[in-house]
């Protein structure tokens, strides 16, 4: 699957936490030379497996969310497992994917830019060593 991006331009990753079960907000961008860049993060409740402290910006936003800006860290790429209580979603300008309802549960998903303009949303079943 791919979905088309355009240089500069931001993607979030909106999943549920496994412990306390609320949102967890990652927003990146697409950067030519660097591939997926972590511009910030945000949740609304601490706890396990959320940060305390920080070199970055750190905020509280009107949404109730805090906020941690300004990482700008080169991830060049990213693979996750599509699980069901996280349920991770990605949001292009207003469109959502549920990752779920692409791929089945424990499936890999590596997220990459190609071409300089798709965002590729690569799927490696489970038993796969391809």
């Amino acid at each position: 699957m791919a979905q088309p991006v355009k240089k500069g331009e931001e993607f979030t990753l909106i999943y549920t936490h496994s412990v306390h079960r609320s949102p967890v907000v990652e927003v990146f961008a697409v950067d030519p030379r660097l591939g997926l860049v972590l511009k910030k993060t945000g949740f609304c409740d601490y706890g396990v497996g959320i940060p305390y402290s920080t070199p970055y910006d750190f905020y509280m936003g009107e949404d109730d969310f805090f906020w941690i800006d300004n990482i700008d860290e080169p991830l060049g790429s990213f693979t996750l497992r599509v699980q069901e209580i996280p349920q991770q979603r990605l949001l292009f300008d207003g469109m959502e994917i549920n990752l779920l309802d692409r791929t089945r549960s424990g499936t890999l998903v590596r997220i990459e830019p190609v071409s300089g303009t798709r965002l590729k949303l690569w799927l490696k079943e489970r038993g796969f060593n391809g």
